[in-house]
C-alpha cells in the first residue's frame, strides 16, 4: 500500500477558468469589474487586502455615506418647514396590547441622550396617554397637546440618524485618506516619479573649483609717432578709399608713402615692399578683430620680421575712430601672440 502523501489535498484545486466562473455569479463581483474596465485601473475587483481594494472600497463607504447625509440633512429641513408653516399633530396606535407605561417608557430610553440639556424633548407620560389613537373612539379633547411630539422626533432624526451617519462620513474620509495615500506610495508609476525627484539632477555646488579669471591683458605701448620716415600703407578689407587713406594716417599722425596695399580675409598674402620698416593697417573701426585678422599680422610679421605694424581703425566717415572701438582694437591687439604691434591714437 503506497504511503499517504500529506502535501497533496483530496481535492484538486480549482481551475482558473471555474473560478473566474465562480465570481462571474457574484453581482457586486461583476459591477466591480465593470467599474474597473471603465476606469482602466484594478481597484474594485482588485485582491482584498490590496491597496487599490482598500481605497475602493473606503471610497463607496464615503460616497454611500454622503448621500445618506444629504437625504437626513433635506429630511431635517422639511420637518423644520412643515413645523413652522403647517400645524403638525401626532398620535400612536397599536394592535398589540402595549400599556401607555411602556411607551412612555421607551420614550423615555430613546430621550436619554438629550433629556439633560432639553427636557422639553421628553414626552412626558401625559402626553402619551392623551396621543394615544383609537381609530372607533372619538378623538382627543385637546388636539392642542398633541403637537409636543415634535420635539423628540426632531431629537430622534438628528441623534439616532443624522449623527452617525456624519460620524461614519467623517471616518470613511479619513480612511479614504489613509487608503490612497498607500495607493500612491505603491503605485509603481508614482513610486518611479518620486525616485526621480528625490534625486537631483544638478548640484548647487561645482564638482570642481572654478577656475579663476584670466589675467588682465597688459596695455599696449604707446604707439611709435612719424620720425620722417614715411609709413607703408596697408587697406584691410576695404576700411576706407585710398582717396581717404592718406588723410586718415595724416590724422593718426602719420604719412603714407605710395599707394596702399589692399588685403582681405580673402586673400590675405600680400608682397611687403622690401625696406619697409613701419607698416600702416587701416582697418574698419566699428568690427571687432576676427581671427582672419589675427593670422594676418602673424603673416605680415613673417614676411616683415623687424617693421613696427601699426593699426589704425577708422570710422564711417574716414575721419578718426571712436574710443570705444578703439579700445576693443587696443584689447584684442594686446593679447595678440603677435610682437610689436600698436594702435594708432592711444595705449590700449
Amino acid at each position: 500500500m503506497p504511503p499517504c502523501d500529506s502535501s497533496h489535498s483530496a481535492l484538486p484545486p480549482l481551475g482558473p477558468a471555474l473560478e473566474r466562473g465562480l465570481l462571474s455569479l457574484s453581482p457586486l463581483r461583476t459591477a466591480a469589474s465593470a467599474i474597473d474596465q471603465h476606469l482602466g485601473m484594478n481597484l474594485f475587483a482588485g485582491p482584498a487586502g490590496a491597496a487599490g481594494h482598500q481605497y475602493a472600497k473606503w471610497f463607496v463607504i464615503s460616497a454611500a455615506q454622503w448621500l445618506a447625509v444629504a437625504f437626513y440633512v433635506g429630511l431635517v429641513s422639511v420637518t423644520l418647514t412643515l413645523l413652522v408653516f403647517t400645524d403638525l399633530a401626532f398620535g400612536w396606535s397599536s394592535t398589540i396590547s402595549l400599556s401607555t407605561d411602556r411607551v412612555s417608557g421607551l420614550a423615555q430610553v430613546l430621550a436619554t441622550p438629550w433629556a439633560a440639556f432639553a427636557p422639553g424633548a421628553v414626552p412626558s407620560m401625559e402626553l402619551v396617554e392623551q396621543s394615544r389613537f383609537v381609530r372607533l373612539a372619538d378623538p382627543p379633547p385637546d388636539s392642542v397637546r398633541l403637537g409636543g411630539w415634535w420635539p423628540f422626533l426632531f431629537f430622534c432624526i438628528v441623534v439616532y440618524w443624522l449623527a452617525p451617519r456624519m460620524l461614519v462620513l467623517i471616518l470613511a474620509l479619513l480612511r479614504r485618506q489613509v487608503a490612497l495615500r498607500e495607493l500612491l506610495l505603491t503605485d509603481p508609476e508614482v513610486v518611479g516619479l518620486l525616485e526621480r525627484l528625490s534625486h537631483p539632477i544638478i548640484t548647487p555646488e561645482a564638482r570642481m573649483p572654478e577656475a579663476t579669471a584670466p589675467p588682465a591683458a597688459p596695455p599696449l605701448g604707446q604707439a611709435p609717432r612719424d620720425d620722417g620716415h614715411p609709413a607703408t600703407g596697408i587697406i584691410w578689407n576695404g576700411a576706407v578709399d585710398d582717396t581717404a587713406a592718406p588723410a586718415l594716417a595724416r590724422a593718426a599722425g602719420y604719412v603714407i608713402s605710395g599707394p596702399c596695399i589692399a588685403a582681405s580675409s580673402v586673400a590675405p598674402r600680400i608682397e611687403v615692399p622690401g625696406g619697409s620698416d613701419r607698416l600702416l593697417i587701416l582697418t574698419k573701426g566699428w568690427e571687432p578683430p576676427m581671427l582672419e585678422f589675427h593670422d594676418f599680422l602673424e603673416q605680415l610679421r613673417a614676411d616683415a620680421p623687424n617693421a613696427t605694424l601699426i593699426v589704425v581703425p577708422a570710422n564711417l566717415d574716414a575721419d578718426g575712430v571712436d574710443t570705444a572701438d578703439r579700445d576693443v582694437w587696443a584689447a584684442s591687439i594686446a593679447q595678440a601672440p603677435t610682437s610689436r604691434v600698436f594702435v594708432a591714437g592711444g595705449t590700449g
